[in-house]
């Protein structure tokens, strides 16, 4: 693990763990808001916060654990709200307009989902729809369901269900992979037919930016803050 603040080591957890046993014929899995886990190897570490600009990487494996986030749970919130913003323009605007021997055709990702589905090419549509447009606003929106909340002092409802699905969403979310095949496409479409580009493409832009931004701090701190320790075992 890498950083200042992020030399733990195993026998620190050690320490800090505390298993009660189990009574007879259960057994009862034991949280603790100040360990982290691997996603990738599974290694178990002490945790405490990081200063803005600290990253704290596995030991075992090298993987990114966190990164100190500079941005408050409010400014968090108002990275959420830019971002869904943008993604209503992105969604809405045109991305490019294409102009073929007169012929004006905007397009939108909507648009494109809808002509690759009729096109016959269902997969590429469904994977299209479910990786650019599905899980990024899925991300965006399970985000605001825990930063409103906890902006306004309050816990949210649902708050375990609501972080791992957002986990699972920001994996599978490729809004920046979508906008890096606009470009590609963009470029080899220019010697076919005049291509003037829209205000949809410079949103997707802006919101891979904020997605990108949104995901620095990871999810730890929302975490221990949204789900106490004491929510965790009573659930």
């Amino acid at each position: 693990m890498a950083g200042k603040d992020a030399r733990m080591t195993m026998e620190a957890v050690r320490r800090r763990m505390r298993l009660r046993p189990p009574a007879r014929g259960q057994v009862r899995p034991v949280a603790h808001d100040e360990l982290a886990i691997c996603d990738y190897c599974d290694a178990v570490y002490a945790w405490r916060a990081l200063a803005p600009g600290d990253r704290a990487r596995c030991l075992r494996c090298g993987a990114l654990l966190g990164r100190g986030h500079a941005l408050t749970h409010q400014g968090l919130l108002a990275l959420s709200l830019a971002a869904l913003l943008a993604f209503a323009i992105a969604n809405l605007a045109p991305i490019v307009t294409l102009d073929l021997r007169g012929v004006h055709a905007p397009l939108t990702l909507p648009v494109a989902i809808v002509e690759t589905w009729r096109a016959g090419e269902r997969l590429v549509a469904l994977l299209a729809a479910a990786t650019a447009f599905v899980f990024p606003l899925a991300a965006i929106l399970l985000r605001l369901w825990v930063l409103l909340p906890l902006a306004l002092g309050r816990r949210p409802a649902g708050a375990r269900f609501a972080l791992a699905a957002l986990h699972t969403a920001t994996e599978a979310s490729m809004a920046e992979v979508f906008l890096l095949g606009v470009l590609v496409s963009v470029v080899r479409s220019a010697g076919l037919a005049s291509v003037a580009l829209g205000p949809g493409l410079l949103a997707w832009a802006a919101l891979t930016v904020l997605l990108t931004a949104m995901q620095c701090g990871g999810l730890h701190a929302l975490w221990c803050r949204a789900v106490p320790l004491g929510a965790a075992e009573r659930a």
